[in-house]
């Protein structure tokens, strides 16, 4: 490393998807020696060109050239040949959990010179000559499984095995996600040293402090398309966030409905922690409030909900509901109080995929169709099911299709109207809604907008999760903004704004005007 230059130019990368555009003529020079952040909201195509230059998508038009050789990376193998590595968010499908450290550094290098069985020691030898190279205190064992090695340890690992493969380029997607200010302090040393060794580095991040901490360049890609590469030096935070966000109105903003909300708490989170995920961190919800809560991807939005519904263990959860204390240490607990969830993936968490529609419906409230005998109620399930496949609209041939065949919107409407049954027969308090659109389309986020508002205006309280800024703006009274497992701030809608949310969001601190700021 270190002794010769490259330089590696992307030249107007497309990627198009069935019905979206997610990259369109990018154009990238990343060079040796040299860290270039790249950063994006949600969905403006970060991954889709690190996935590009990684191998993971082949089908792609453009150019790539490296020291002005074409190259085209039809593979992670041919990445790795042309020197190209990259160490993305999730670090355990690039390792074999239960090989040793030594044996995962060789997994995919060249066959040995020697040509022959090697031991066990050959494996230990060379790798301790391969990590000392980092420069870094390494406090694992190389012989230990990889799975008891902590995340930033396994980003270290991916790191050496970068240096074996005398990778020119290493991309790091979101490398920080999972990481505490002492890990993420050894990352960047880490980093640090590969750039004075003469690798170029595409760092790929949401949080802005991280970025000009870093980074030398910093390119910033909007719906695709990217907007323009500045130095650290002549731009600031306030000026990457308009350049991700662009100058477009925000028309979601004059749509959301105007509710006369109570100032009665309906629900308070006194305090709710778990250790490295979340918190600790308080809020509270309001009799007929739509409580936002946004943040970017890892900002533990998730993990915050699922552990207030008793699905994750937590360190400490102390919560009132209606002024009294409640424990919710798990789902039952949280149904049992009016507390109801519709998950974030409605395929895994929230339906039985392969039951028809009637039989979704009924998953929460099964004692309220069955006889004293246990023998369910069938033609009152059937009729009380239709009756919601009606007010839902939920495009089905009849209550008994299989969920599987429905689409994403229809999909989601069959998990709302599960707790909306239940809410009929048991009534509800708090639903929670963890990112209820995503994969579904334009008219059916809309349709799924008006029944949480409807939710809302019968008085129960919603916590709506989201990590699209733009669909908050849109539904939300309030708004809390999380940043790394913390609220970060909140600010009431009519003084919201993608700006101050985003800001938040992304730990720029730039904007406080009319922000309110969490003790915790």
């Amino acid at each position: 490393m270190g002794e010769s230059s490259f330089e590696l130019v992307a030249a107007n990368l497309s990627k198009t998807f069935p019905g979206v555009q997610a990259l369109k003529d990018v154009d990238m020079i990343l060079r040796s020696g040299e860290i270039h952040a790249l950063v994006g909201a949600n969905g403006a195509g970060k991954s889709t060109f690190a996935k590009i230059l990684s191998g993971v998508y082949t089908n792609y038009e453009g150019n790539i050239s490296i020291n002005g050789r074409d190259v085209f990376i039809n593979s992670p193998t041919k990445a790795l040949e042309y020197g190209i590595s990259t160490v993305y968010q999730e670090v355990d499908a690039a390792l074999v959990p239960y090989f040793t450290v030594a044996e995962n550094l060789f997994l995919v290098n060249k066959k040995d010179e020697r040509n022959i069985i090697v031991s066990q020691q050959y494996f230990t030898n060379k790798a301790e000559s391969v990590l000392k190279k980092l420069n870094i205190k390494l406090d694992f064992d190389i012989n230990f499984p990889v799975n008891k090695l902590s995340v930033a340890e396994k980003q270290l690992l991916l790191i050496a095995k970068a240096l074996i493969h005398e990778s020119k380029f290493i991309i790091f997607d979101e490398p920080t996600s999972s990481l505490g200010p002492q890990e993420i302090a050894a990352l960047f040393e880490a980093i640090r040293f590969l750039k004075t060794n003469g690798v170029g580095i595409l760092y790929i991040s949401h949080r802005m402090p991280e970025v000009f901490e870093i980074a030398d360049k910093i390119s910033v890609l909007r719906d695709g398309e990217k907007v323009g590469t500045f130095t650290k030096d002549e731009v600031t935070v306030e000026k990457i966030v308009k350049s991700m966000l662009g100058e477009k109105i925000k028309s979601f903003e004059a749509k959301r409905a105007d509710r006369n909300v109570s100032e009665r708490k309906l629900l308070e989170v006194l305090q709710l922690q778990k250790k490295d995920e979340v918190g600790p961190l308080s809020f509270y919800v309001r009799e007929g409030e739509i409580l936002g809560i946004t943040g970017l991807v890892g900002a533990g939005k998730s993990e915050l909900v699922t552990t207030l519904y008793g699905a994750r263990n937590f360190d400490v959860l102390e919560v009132k509901l209606e002024d009294t204390k409640i424990n919710v240490r798990t789902p039952k607990d949280a149904i049992d109080n009016k507390i109801y969830f519709v998950p974030e993936e409605r395929r895994k968490q929230g339906l039985i995929i392969n039951e028809d529609v009637k039989w979704n419906f009924m998953l929460p409230s099964f004692g309220e169709f069955s006889n004293v005998l246990g023998l369910m109620k069938e033609k009152l399930m059937e009729k009380v099911s239709q009756d919601f496949v009606d007010e839902l609209s939920i495009k089905c041939f009849s209550p008994k299709q299989k969920v599987s065949k429905l689409s994403g919107g229809n999909q989601q409407k069959v998990v709302i109207g599960r707790w909306l049954i239940r809410e009929r027969s048991k009534g509800a308090k708090i639903i929670i809604f963890d990112e209820p659109t995503v994969g579904i389309d334009v008219g059916a986020k809309e349709e799924i907008y008006k029944l949480v508002e409807e939710i809302a205006n019968n008085g129960h309280g919603v916590i709506f999760v989201s990590s699209d800024i733009d669909e908050v703006l849109r539904i939300a009274d309030r708004i809390v903004v999380m940043y790394k497992g913390k609220i970060e701030g909140e600010i009431d809608k009519e003084k919201a704004t993608s700006e101050n949310i985003l800001t938040l969001a992304t730990g720029g601190h730039q904007v406080k005007n009319n922000i309110v700021k969490n003790n915790l």
